[in-house]
C-alpha cells in the first residue's frame, strides 16, 4: 500500500511539475523571443553580470534549510517559524550590504547604470525569502498542483510587466522588472493561497539542529553556484558586456529547455527518495528508474537543440544573435548529462551524506578553475568548451562516488542511459541533415522539430521502450 501511495504521489507530482515547468518556460520562451528582438545585446549582458550576486544571495538566505526540512521525518511549527524568521533576517542583511556595495559593482564593470540596476534587481531575492517556507511545505507534501498554479500566474504577471516595459522602450529595465515581478508575485500568491502562518516565536534550537545537516550542503551549493556563474563575471570584466550578452542569451535558452524537461524529475525525486528511505525501502531500483526517466526526457531535448541551434537563433531571434549559436551548442553538449549529477546529489541528501556533496563540489570547482585558467587566453568558445569538459569529468566522478552508496556501478549507469543516447544521436544527425532544405530558417525549424519528435517516439515504440510505455500509462491514469 505504501509503495502504491508513493508511486501515485510521484506520478501526480511529476506530471504537475512537468506542466509547471512547461508552462513557465513556454511563456518565458515566447516573451524572450519578443524581448530579444526589442532589446540590445548589451541589455542582456548587464543583467547577466549581476546573476552571480543574486544566486549567491538566494543560497545564503536559504542556507540549505529547504532540503533539511524536506528530508526530516517530522517538522514542528516552531521549526518552520525559526527557519522563516532566519531567512528574512539573512536576506534583509544581504540586501543592505548589496545596496551599499552597488557602486563598487558599477565601478568594477565600468558601467554606471549598474548601481541603480543592481539595487532594483536585488529586490528579487528579498521577496523570495518571504515564500521559502510555504514552498517547502508544498514540496514536502508533494503538492505540485498548487505549486504549478502559483508559478504559472507568477510567470504570466512577470512576462506582462516585461513586455509592457520592453515595448515602451525601457530597455534593460524590462529584463530587471521581469525578475523582480516574478519573485514578488510568487511570494504574494504563496501567502494568499497557503494556510501556514508563522508563530510569533523564535527559537535558535531548530536552526542549530538543522545546520548540522544543511551547512555542508549549503556550502556545496554555494560553491557550485559561484563556479556556474564565474564565466559571466570573467567575461564582463576581461572581454566585454556584449560578449556576456551573447553568452547570457545562449545560457537563457539552454535553461528554458533544460528546466522544462528535467527539473520536474529533480523536483520530485528528492521528496520521493526521502519518503522511500524513511519507509526503509531499497533505493536502488527507484533511483535507476529515475535515471532512465531523466535520460529519456533530456537526451532528445539536448541533442535536438544542438541540431536546430542555427535555425532557431538566426531564424527566430535574428541575425544579431548569431554569435550565440556555437555557445548554445556547447551548453547543450554538457546539458546532455547535466541532470544526472543533480539526481546523485538528491541521493546523497536522502542518505544524509551532505559532507560528500561538499567534497564533490570542491572537486568540480577545482576542475572548472583549472579549465578557465588554461583556456582564458583564447576566445569565449574555447573557455566554455574547457568548462564543459571539466563538468563532464565531474559528472563521471559523481556517478562513481555516489553510486557506491547503493551499489550502483558506472557500468549499470551507462547501461541504463546508453539506448536513449544512441537513439537521440541518430535523431540529431537526421535533423541536422535537413538544414540544406531550400526553405526559410523559420519553416526549417518546424520541419526539424517535427521530424525529430516523430523519429524519437517511433523508434522507442518499435523497440518497446518500457519508460515510454510507462509515461503513456502515467498520463492516461492521471487524466482518467
Amino acid at each position: 500500500m505504501a509503495e502504491k501511495s508513493l508511486k501515485g504521489k510521484a506520478v501526480s507530482g511529476f506530471i504537475w511539475s512537468l506542466a509547471d515547468k512547461a508552462g513557465q518556460q513556454g511563456m518565458a520562451f515566447v516573451v524572450g523571443i519578443v524581448l530579444a528582438r526589442l532589446l540590445s545585446v548589451e541589455d542582456y549582458g548587464l543583467v547577466a553580470v549581476l546573476a552571480i550576486f543574486t544566486a549567491v544571495a538566494n543560497i545564503v538566505q536559504e542556507s540549505g534549510f529547504s532540503a533539511a526540512l524536506i528530508q526530516a521525518k517530522e517538522v514542528s511549527q516552531k521549526d518552520y517559524a525559526a527557519v522563516f524568521y532566519f531567512n528574512i533576517l539573512v536576506s534583509t542583511t544581504i540586501y543592505v550590504i548589496y545596496f551599499f556595495c552597488s557602486p563598487w559593482i558599477a565601478f568594477f564593470y565600468e558601467k554606471e547604470i549598474l548601481t541603480d540596476l543592481s539595487r532594483f534587481i536585488f529586490l528579487s531575492f528579498l521577496f523570495n525569502a518571504w515564500g521559502i517556507v510555504q514552498h517547502v511545505q508544498l514540496m514536502k507534501s508533494m503538492n505540485f498542483k498548487q505549486i504549478t498554479k502559483i508559478n504559472f500566474f507568477s510567470v504570466v504577471f512577470s512576462c506582462i510587466v516585461a513586455l509592457a516595459l520592453g515595448v515602451g522602450g525601457y530597455g534593460v529595465w524590462a529584463l530587471a522588472a521581469q525578475l523582480v515581478a516574478l519573485n514578488f508575485m510568487k511570494a504574494l500568491l504563496l501567502w494568499c493561497f497557503g494556510s501556514w502562518r508563522p508563530l510569533f516565536y523564535f527559537d535558535w534550537e531548530p536552526i542549530r539542529r538543522y545546520l548540522k545537516f544543511s551547512i555542508k550542503l549549503s556550502l556545496a551549493t554555494l560553491s557550485a553556484t559561484l563556479v556556474g556563474n564565474l564565466l559571466p563575471l570573467v567575461l564582463g570584466k576581461f572581454y566585454s558586456i556584449v560578449k556576456v550578452g551573447f553568452y547570457g542569451q545562449a545560457n537563457r535558452y539552454y535553461n528554458f529547455t533544460y528546466e522544462a524537461m528535467t527539473s520536474p524529475i529533480n523536483a520530485v525525486s528528492f521528496p520521493m527518495l526521502a519518503e522511500a528511505h524513511n519507509d526503509g525501502r531499497d533505493l536502488k531500483p527507484i533511483f535507476r528508474k529515475t535515471i532512465r526517466f531523466a535520460a529519456f526526457l533530456n537526451f532528445p531535448v539536448m541533442f535536438g537543440i544542438i541540431a536546430v541551434a542555427r535555425s532557431f537563433i538566426v531564424g527566430v531571434l535574428g541575425e544579431k544573435w548569431e554569435p550565440s549559436v556555437e555557445l548554445l551548442i556547447l551548453f547543450c553538449v554538457y546539458g546532455i548529462f547535466a541532470p544526472f549529477p543533480s539526481l546523485f546529489i538528491n541521493l546523497l541528501k536522502t542518505l544524509k551524506i551532505s559532507g560528500k556533496v561538499l567534497y564533490m563540489e570542491i572537486l568540480r570547482e577545482l576542475l572548472v578553475l583549472v579549465s578557465i585558467i588554461v583556456c582564458f587566453r583564447w576566445d569565449i568558445y574555447y573557455l566554455l568548451l574547457g568548462v564543459t569538459v571539466a563538468n563532464f569529468v565531474y559528472y563521471v566522478c559523481y556517478a562513481r562516488v555516489a553510486g557506491k552508496k547503493i551499489h550502483y556501478t558506472l557500468w549499470e549507469h551507462f547501461k541504463d542511459i546508453g539506448p536513449y543516447f544512441i537513439i537521440t544521436f541518430v535523431m540529431a544527425l537526421i535533423v541536422a541533415g535537413l538544414y540544406w532544405l531550400p526553405v526559410s530558417l523559420t519553416v526549417l525549424l518546424f520541419i526539424q522539430i517535427a521530424t525529430g519528435g516523430v523519429f524519437y517516439i517511433s523508434v522507442n515504440w518499435l523497440l518497446r521502450s518500457s519508460i515510454q510505455q510507462e509515461i503513456w500509462k502515467m498520463v492516461k491514469r492521471f487524466f482518467a
